[in-house]
């Protein structure tokens, strides 16, 4: 049985925002308002879908109107390197903190970064890694999955954690 593109693409969504809802409620809730902040917006983004003209507008900016053969494939390699890089980076600067912090902290600084890396990689967008994240996974496509994980990582760690003042 083959699912629907547009099904997939709808059942995707929705995962995503639930993912997104869980993580919203759950810092308001804790008050954490930088991590509520961020889960609104990516709850917003969720249903307003503005990444794919952002993506358009940055690469026509990098590009220019005369694009030449080969460029935008010069130009997304470089930056999934200059990605990965600054990735393992922040990693690096994190793994001090994230040895001293709650687990509740460390599952919220996790599934913000799971969302920050697949969200960069959204917008990288390489042919052969979107083959790879826009698969469906029965219904779901593997990105919506992962934002899920994401979301509910940040939600699970703010319920984990002690109420702030």
């Amino acid at each position: 049985m083959t699912i629907d593109p547009d099904t997939v693409q709808l059942a995707s969504r929705h995962l995503t925002a639930a993912g997104f809802a869980a993580a919203l409620l759950a810092t308001l809730g804790k008050k954490y308002w930088g991590y509520a902040a961020f889960s609104l917006l990516a709850l917003i983004e969720a249903f307003a879908d503005l990444r794919y003209p952002f993506h358009g507008w940055i690469r026509d900016m990098l590009l220019g109107t005369h694009e030449q053969v080969g460029a935008k494939a010069v130009l997304q390699s470089t930056l999934l390197y200059v990605t990965g890089m600054l990735g393992c980076f922040v990693l690096l600067i994190l793994v001090p903190y994230l040895a001293r912090v709650s687990k509740g902290r460390r599952y919220m600084v996790i599934g913000s970064l799971i969302i920050a890396a697949m969200l960069s990689l959204e917008l990288i967008s390489p042919h052969y890694i979107d083959a790879v994240i826009y698969h469906p996974e029965g219904p779901f496509a593997r990105s919506a999955i992962a934002y899920f994980i994401g979301g509910v990582a940040i939600a699970g760690g703010a319920l984990m954690t002690r109420r702030r003042r």
